[in-house]
């Protein structure tokens, strides 16, 4: 399962040049981890490892892509069903 939520996130962030979506103004550099929901469904040591595999993730794929923006946004949220 690691290896599946560590994949999913790198092809994810392999995705973010390719989207088009509008930039903020003057974005922090680094990852920003956000969970939308008030109640998102995942306890306080379950966000912190998913932001720590997030971060770890975002360290691993720069190597391999120096061209990705200074700012990468991720959205944490479950889906109530297999994808």
């Amino acid at each position: 399962m690691y290896f599946t939520i560590r994949l999913s996130l790198i092809l994810g962030l392999l995705a973010i040049p390719a989207t088009g979506l509008p930039q903020s103004a003057a974005p922090e550099a680094g990852v920003l981890v956000t969970f939308p929901e008030d109640d998102s469904g995942f306890s306080a040591a379950e966000r912190a490892h998913i932001e720590n595999i997030i971060r770890q993730s975002e360290i691993e794929v720069r190597a391999l892509l120096p061209g990705l923006p200074d700012a990468i946004e991720v959205t944490v949220f479950l889906l109530d069903r297999d994808v």
